[in-house]
């Protein structure tokens, strides 16, 4: 029984082994242009939060003249 179950976990893992080896140039390529997107995406999002604020506090000061 033991003997049946290392051998499961080996083919496991040499199985594993052998998809990470076939994709070791496209997966870190792919996290990077994951973090690339997101990080366009903050920035948008941060770009269209900075522009509605101020005009809002404009909009205030424009009622209290």
């Amino acid at each position: 029984m033991v003997g049946l179950l290392k051998d499961s976990v080996r083919a496991t893992l040499l199985s594993l082994f052998s998809v990470a080896y076939k994709s070791r140039c496209s997966l870190p390529l792919l996290i990077s242009v994951g973090f690339m997107l997101l990080d366009l995406h903050m920035r948008l999002e941060l770009e269209i939060e900075a522009r509605v604020q101020p005009e809002v506090v404009q909009d205030s000061e424009e009622e209290q003249e």
